[in-house]
């Protein structure tokens, strides 16, 4: 199975990229698994270290920058796809492409109006799976707790020191 990990991140090894790298570590020695890992760095924000925190562990890892054909074509190599809270792009690209995607949900909902809020709900329903980090953060969702594509899964990471840049 070919799975993309996709995950925004301003380049510093925080918690995102720590579960990044966890899940990655994890898949990647997993058997019959192909993976990618895509980060989406906020504007400005370096990637060199997290590019070489991720190559030291033989990852295949690069940056991706906004909406392009490179990262249109990202989309079209997984059979999953598997994000980092449920950015539009992701949403869009799954539905498009016809890819299933799972999410892990890092941040509480702020209750965004207009379309990029609308895109983020839409993410949330269209996602085969999802998984938050706590319970409050899935309470801030507003999401029926009886939906069984949901559940809470702490996101713990490896602590081991010696993988921090």
């Amino acid at each position: 199975m070919k799975i993309l990990l996709f995950s925004p991140s301003f380049g510093a090894y925080g918690g995102i990229e720590a579960f990044v790298m966890r899940l990655a570590k994890h898949l990647a020695a997993t058997p019959g698994v192909e993976l990618r890992v895509r980060f989406k760095l906020q504007p400005g924000s370096p990637f060199e270290p997290l590019r070489a925190l991720f190559a030291k562990e033989g990852l295949d890892v690069s940056c991706l920058g906004k909406w392009s054909p490179a990262l249109a074509r990202e989309f079209i190599w997984p059979d999953l796809i598997h994000t980092q809270n449920v950015p539009p792009v992701v949403t869009l690209a799954s539905i498009l492409l016809g890819k299933p995607f799972v999410s892990t949900l890092h941040n509480r909902f702020l209750g965004a109006s207009g379309p990029r809020g609308w895109l983020w709900r839409l993410g949330l329903r269209k996602a085969a799976r999802v998984w938050f980090n706590s319970a409050f953060v899935m309470r801030s969702w507003g999401v029926n707790p009886d939906d069984r594509r949901l559940s809470v899964v702490p996101t713990i990471c490896d602590l081991d020191f010696t993988t921090q840049p």
